[in-house]
C-alpha cells in the first residue's frame, strides 16, 4: 500500500511540472509545482521576501496589517524530480507569483501588496 502512494504522489509531481527560473539562478528548471496551505507568520513571510528593499513605514503598516500571530496561507512549492522529490524553493502567493508566460516567480510589489491587503481588511 505505501508503495502505491508513493507512485500516485510521484505521479501527480511528474503531471505538475513547470519550467520555472527561480530568484537568484541563472538557468531554467523542470520543477513539480505544487500548492498548499499552512499556518505560518504572515509578516515573518514579508519580512523574509522584502527584508532588505522595506522602509520602516512598510514594516509598520506590515506589522498593522498581518499581526504578529500565525494564519492559513498558501504556498507555491517547488520540488525537484529526484526519486524522493525534495522542495526546492516556495512562495507565499501573497507575495510573489508564478508566471506561466515569463517561466518564472515574480516577486510582487511591495506598494501593491500592503495597499491591497488594507482595501481587503476594510
Amino acid at each position: 500500500m505505501k508503495t502505491i502512494a508513493l507512485e500516485m504522489i510521484k505521479n501527480a509531481f511528474r503531471r505538475q511540472e513547470v519550467e520555472v527560473l527561480l530568484p537568484d539562478k541563472k538557468y531554467r528548471q523542470t520543477l513539480s509545482l505544487a500548492f498548499i496551505t499552512v499556518k505560518t507568520n504572515k509578516l515573518q513571510d514579508f519580512l523574509k521576501i522584502y527584508g532588505g528593499k522595506v522602509a520602516s513605514i512598510h514594516i509598520e503598516m506590515a506589522r498593522k496589517i498581518f499581526g504578529d500571530g500565525e494564519s492559513e496561507n498558501t504556498y507555491g512549492v517547488f520540488f525537484d524530480k529526484r526519486p524522493n522529490p525534495e522542495m526546492v524553493f516556495a512562495f507565499d502567493i501573497d507575495f510573489a507569483q508564478y508566471d506561466k508566460g515569463r517561466k518564472e516567480v515574480i516577486v510582487k510589489d511591495i506598494d501593491e501588496v500592503l495597499m491591497e491587503k488594507l482595501i481587503i481588511k476594510k
